[in-house]
């Protein structure tokens, strides 16, 4: 499907808009703002489902098997939220809990089905997918200038800061809760799109692309160490984890590095706005700004100079992270890492004792010239032939395959080999020390070289990784100390497993099929066993049991396991968005909010949309120790 730019950029301003009134809608928590977009989402998705039906119809002997198995998959991937809001509907049949409840579960989810299946379709065409990045980074923007505008008293909305003396629930004495009214809930958000932003930054795709990301990566960082809410902070925590684990040995350690930097850069933006923020908030934030207290004498706080610095430290150190960043991919390009360059022009890349340079020449010939100990180069003549040199202490070999295809085996003490993938591609493999290689293949289909990441790399990234952390636990924790170490008294997280508990006396009920939408609010208080008041059970996953049963939690676990898997074969690195979002859902009521799934729908469908490249190429990278 070649769609033009035309609609392409309608399509992204589309899901821009959705997430953006999403967001100022209170995040569309409340059922009454959730109708209107609910009635657009349900339609579009409805229209959506006719034109790919259609097409699938009228390119029927047009199209291949593996085009058309693509086509149905997202009917597939969009049948996971539909059969969700199928169960509730059935969940009408048994008489449940809350009538208005069930209703308004069964058309949420028959409202994210419509939105994510406009998103997949405009993804079968591969170009689109830089559109609707395009879209979620200006989500994440506002997010960000959205939340910390309301803390600097900038912008002024209902609940956007929560305010409180009481060190149990806040030990700095305010809190960033944003246009979601909820501190806990836009610090998930928040956290998930710096991940995002220190992901797009260690794959390096343009300088563009990487000045948006380190810019926009400290603001979002400071804005979830306002929230101060500890839930987010350890979800992040896994999500950074994840990110770490999964990345290869190179970007593992930019991932460092870029880290370090970010939190230093995040943590400085975050005190200065400690002292900036509050002292506007408590002049028009709730009656806690007319007490005393820590509200009250931060009323004193000069206005305007300090909110300056704050957000003057956070662009220089958005600008630091930038230039960090462009740092590391030079040294990378170096000191051992090697890329395709554009046009399919390929480079060689050498080891630690055994240097090498490969530069690429017109249309798509590689050619790689070595020196020193032991040092090789491959080379492509004209018409796919192949040609290589060798050095003193190392044998090479070179030579072309059929179809512009090309390999060199060079060595010094430790051979490497380099080999063809099917198509015309060209990939290598290196081993032992001073080794490289230098392949081509038929323009567009050069294949990138890995090498395991150089000292001079590591040597880099663990020292500014270190200190980078040394002083954002040092900046965040002199803060919310006082928070953290009551806890175990009588903590927000004490008060989380009194509802577990009684939830899971609740499921005990009905374990099967649930009691319907609407469960725990309609009936907590006939199982509970100590005194509170909350209409939500704060776990997602428990909530959704409670509707609809272990039948019904494991189809929602199916869903969104389909979708991993697919993020996970395709790009696993990036799963670490995600783990954030759902991690933090495990111990707070996120997915209560409609905002929350379609920004999960929008990064999974990015993520696990393979998307055919322009003129159906792809480049191949294989990397060997």
């Amino acid at each position: 499907m070649a769609l033009s730019v035309v609609i392409r950029a309608a399509a992204a301003f589309w899901i821009a808009a959705v997430l953006a009134v999403a967001m100022f809608r209170s995040g569309l928590y409340f059922d009454t703002a959730f109708y209107r977009i609910g009635m657009m989402l349900s339609a579009a998705g409805a229209l959506a489902a006719c034109g790919m039906a259609w097409r699938l119809a009228r390119l029927k002997g047009r199209l291949s098997g593996e085009r058309r198995k693509a086509a149905l998959s997202h009917y597939a991937a969009a049948a996971g939220p539909l059969g969700v809001s199928a169960l509730y509907a059935l969940s009408l049949l048994r008489g449940p809990a809350s009538w208005q409840a069930t209703i308004e579960q069964g058309l949420r989810w028959s409202a994210y089905a419509g939105f994510l299946l406009v998103v997949l379709m405009f993804l079968e065409d591969g170009r689109f997918r830089l559109w609707l990045a395009a879209s979620l980074q200006l989500a994440g923007a506002l997010l960000a200038a959205g939340g910390l505008a309301g803390w600097f008293g900038w912008i002024q909305y209902p609940g956007m800061v929560m305010l409180s003396g009481d060190e149990r629930l806040s030990a700095t004495g305010a809190r960033l809760g944003g246009f979601f009214q909820y501190p806990n809930m836009y610090g998930a958000a928040a956290g998930a799109f710096v991940l995002w932003q220190l992901a797009l930054l260690v794959r390096e795709r343009g300088i563009a692309a990487s000045a948006w990301s380190a810019c926009t990566a400290p603001f979002c960082f400071a804005a979830m160490l306002l929230t101060e809410s500890r839930g987010a902070w350890l979800a992040f925590a896994a999500g950074w984890l994840a990110g770490l684990l999964l990345h290869r040995s190179e970007e593992r350690l930019r991932w460092l590095a870029c880290s370090g930097s970010l939190a230093a850069a995040g943590a400085i933006g975050y005190r200065l706005a400690l002292a900036a923020g509050p002292g506007h908030a408590a002049a028009g934030y709730g009656e806690a700004a007319s007490g005393g207290g820590i509200a009250g004498l931060w009323r004193s706080a000069p206005p305007g100079a300090e909110a300056a610095l704050a957000v003057a430290a956070l662009a220089i150190g958005g600008a630091a992270l930038f230039g960090l960043n462009r740092k590391l991919a030079a040294v990378a390009a170096e000191g051992g890492g090697g890329a395709a360059a554009p046009d399919g022009r390929a480079r060689s890349v050498a080891g630690e004792r055994g240097d090498s340079l490969g530069a690429a020449a017109p249309g798509g010939r590689t050619r790689s010239v070595a020196g020193g100990r032991g040092d090789s180069a491959g080379a492509t003549a004209s018409g796919g032939r192949a040609r290589s040199v060798a050095g003193e202490r190392g044998d090479s070999l070179g030579a072309a395959a059929p179809g512009g295809r090309a390999r060199s085996v060079a060595g010094e003490r430790g051979d490497s080999a380099g080999a063809t993938a099917p198509g015309g591609q060209a990939m290598s493999v290196s081993g032992g020390c001073g080794e490289s290689a230098g392949a081509a293949g038929t323009p567009g289909e050069s294949a990138a070289i890995a090498v395991p990441a150089s000292r001079r790399l590591a040597a880099i990234a663990w020292p500014i990784f270190t200190i980078g952390f040394c002083i954002a636990f040092w900046t965040v924790w002199s803060a919310v100390e006082v928070r953290v170490e009551g806890e175990g008294r009588s903590g927000t997280a004490v008060a989380r497993l009194a509802y577990y508990i009684d939830g899971w006396t609740l499921l005990k009920e009905a374990p099967l099929f649930g009691q319907g939408g609407g469960t725990w609010r309609a009936l907590y208080a006939s199982v509970q066993r100590e005194p509170y008041v909350s209409g939500e059970v704060h776990n997602g996953y428990l909530n959704v049991a409670l509707d609809l049963g272990a039948f019904g939690l494991a189809v929602f676990l199916a869903m969104l396991g389909v979708f991993l898997l697919r993020i996970g074969r395709r790009d696993a690195a990036m799963l670490a968005v995600p783990v954030v979002l759902l991690t933090h859902a495990a111990i707070d009521f996120d997915m209560s909010y409609g905002y929350y799934w379609i920004l999960l729908f929008c990064w999974l469908a990015l993520h696990s949309s393979s998307g055919r490249r322009r003129g159906g190429r792809r480049t191949n990278a294989v990397s060997k120790r």
